[in-house]
């Protein structure tokens, strides 16, 4: 059985596991203020349900993909490793939602400043739990995915665990898994400020190595690449980027938001929340014109301060845009560049693909 076949039968076994369908919710804001308390509830309710289904389909697919036949099954993460240190910790963050207007900011079409739909609901601080091996190489601050809604809570307690440890245990980085705001209490920029926030965080603590990267996964590798370029203009240190299925051209619809005037109407939606917008045409609009949105649009002669850059992306993968033409982009700026195509789509893996995806991830660290 080679890679591909390996990832039909893992399509098989999920498709067979009868795993829940998770409904997004709207998450643009009413209009008027009056019915956005129990918009708000109802937004929380469905990600605590989404959260939970993420959950249980990972106990569910784990130990069935782990008995794919030969080298493609056994377990998600690479062996090996010494003991790893787990710290719980939390630290303030911005609550003024307006984009900054010096650095990257000043030098592109800026977003407008987003409607927070409930300010009482903007938290000023951000958990995080720290995985530390006995001498870090560096400190990675890593941002899970989520559809910039979803993905915290039991979720990122349960899976960005697992993935955290093995990377700290694999790569001898020190993990910072931050449990970053989302939308749509928090629209962008806070997301980005989250991610700012964590490099200045590790950037004063010596027991973690003389080396700092960013991870993101998904919506989160869109919250680092913009975190990133925002960065590198501001004179913030940051060594390397990973982006893993990033989305980073939000201008053009993958096949799962295109499918049909429903999944292209949710998008916008989406992406209206997302962005703190009175419009989904706001939004459109938006993704078309700013790096900040999709970064993609950077110019090269702006993108040429980025760190090295990894990224991998899914050969199946119908969710997600972006992530090759970034890379050509920035590698056309003089920036260095390892991309990687992988047997995978957005959400699944065979446990063998998820291994060479960590273990080339655990390499390139170690390069910076």
């Amino acid at each position: 059985m080679d890679d591909q076949a390996a990832f039909l039968a893992a399509v098989g076994i999920a498709g067979d596991a009868g795993l829940p369908t998770v409904e997004r919710p709207r998450l643009a804001a009413p209009a008027a203020p009056g019915p956005r308390t129990r918009w708000l509830a109802e937004v929380r309710r469905a990600r605590a349900m989404a959260n939970a289904a993420a959950v249980r389909a990972a106990e569910q697919l784990g130990p069935r993909l782990a008995g794919l036949p030969g080298d493609h099954g056994g377990p998600l993460y690479p062996g090996g490793g010494g003991e790893v240190i787990v710290e719980s910790e939390e630290f303030g963050v911005p609550t003024d939602a307006r984009w900054p207007d010096d650095g990257l900011a000043a030098a592109v079409a800026a977003p407008i400043d987003p409607v927070v739909p409930h300010p009482d609901a903007v938290r000023d601080t951000i958990a995080a739990t720290l995985f530390r091996p006995a001498e870090p190489h560096g400190a990675l601050i890593m941002v899970h995915g989520g559809g910039w809604w979803m993905g915290d809570g039991r979720a990122r307690e349960r899976l960005g665990a697992e993935q955290a440890r093995a990377i700290a245990a694999g790569a001898g980085w020190a993990v910072l898994d931050i449990d970053v705001r989302l939308a749509p209490e928090h629209p962008y920029p806070l997301p980005v400020f989250d991610v700012l926030a964590a490099l200045d965080r590790v950037a004063g603590r010596d027991d973690l190595g003389p080396r700092v990267a960013l991870l993101g996964i998904s919506s989160g590798a869109h919250t680092v690449a913009v975190a990133t370029l925002m960065a590198a203009h501001q004179g913030r240190r940051v060594d390397g980027q990973a982006l893993i299925v990033p989305s980073l051209d939000l201008a053009t619809l993958g096949p799962a938001n295109n499918a049909d005037d429903a999944a292209r109407e949710a998008r916008w939606d989406q992406l209206q929340g997302v962005f703190g917008l009175p419009t989904p045409e706001q939004a459109r609009e938006l993704v078309g014109i700013s790096p900040l949105a999709s970064p993609v649009l950077i110019d090269p002669r702006l993108a040429r301060v980025a760190p090295p850059t990894m990224i991998a992306t899914g050969e199946y993968d119908e969710a997600v845009v972006g992530g090759e033409a970034y890379a050509a982009e920035l590698a056309g700026a003089g920036v260095p560049v390892l991309a990687g195509s992988y047997v995978r789509s957005h959400t699944l893996s065979t446990p063998a693909e998820s291994r060479r995806l960590h273990t080339d991830l655990a390499r390139w660290l170690n390069t910076l």
